[in-house]
């Protein structure tokens, strides 16, 4: 059965059209890397995580990267992108930039388009930070895994301003299916199942069983499959084996006590 809901609205980009969606990354103290911004229609269907996939690059003032991103059925994306860093006065801080331990944050920001993006300036730059600082500072001052990623919608974006140079990476190749996000409608909310509890992972997606938070002792197959019954079984057994081992030694000790007295 779908999981699409055939009445809704459009949702992704459409070729042809001069439509973007910004987006950030970005660290905070004690949390890692994560998709803070991102298009509301990667969003909507758990998709935006290929951001992270995609980005790569030095922090280089004056620069730009583009990067095309195919998946296995040659559906793709463009996605343009500044490699820079976390300034102190965007977080409130006092220091010029915000750090992790003695190391400056990065910062990745950009716009995801259905086709090649035209040339970047630094006006294109300034729009995307102004739309990403205020759920870059929210991520920031959360510090936690749990943060939710905020949607951007598609917007004209300006063409005025310095241009930038551009670095084109290669064609990143992905095995994801952009069928759903790319030509589809908005995904059906998700049906509760008294099985499946989730837990959070540190990337932000849910798992209904993450091997992580299995206790000590417990493999992840024993934890997921045998169920608790069994489980337990085998720690009476166990019990039973010790206490019976321990009764034997006693007899045994005893007996070798009588045999001494005499």
């Amino acid at each position: 059965m779908s999981n699409i809901d055939p009445t809704g609205p459009p949702m992704g980009p459409r070729s042809g059209s001069g439509t973007v969606w910004p987006f950030a990354i970005t660290r905070s103290v004690d949390t890692g890397f994560h998709v803070v911004v991102a298009p509301d229609f990667l969003v909507d269907c758990d998709l935006h995580h290929l951001l992270s996939d995609v980005v790569a690059g030095e922090a280089a003032k004056g620069t730009a990267y583009l990067r095309e991103y195919l998946d296995r059925g040659e559906r793709g994306l463009w996605v343009l992108y500044r490699v820079g860093h976390l300034r102190g006065a965007d977080l409130g801080l006092d220091t010029e930039y915000a750090l992790h331990g003695s190391r400056r944050t990065p910062l990745v920001e950009g716009i995801v388009c259905s086709g090649r993006p035209h040339p970047p300036t630094d006006d294109l730059f300034d729009w995307i930070h102004a739309i990403c600082a205020d759920p870059v500072k929210a991520f920031f001052d959360a510090d936690s895994d749990t943060h939710p990623v905020r949607s951007s919608e598609g917007a004209e974006p300006p063409t005025t301003g310095t241009a930038l140079r551009v670095v084109e990476e290669n064609v990143y190749r992905s095995e994801r299916n952009l069928q759903v996000a790319l030509t589809g409608r908005r995904p059906l909310p998700p049906r509760s199942s008294p099985t499946d509890a989730p837990s959070v992972r540190t990337d932000g997606r849910e798992s209904a069983a993450d091997t992580r938070s299995v206790p000590a002792g417990h493999g992840g197959v024993c934890a997921r499959c045998c169920g608790v019954d069994r489980c337990a079984q085998r720690i009476r057994r166990a019990r039973h084996v010790a206490l019976a081992s321990t009764v034997v030694a006693l007899g045994l000790g005893l007996a070798l006590m009588v045999v001494l007295l005499r």
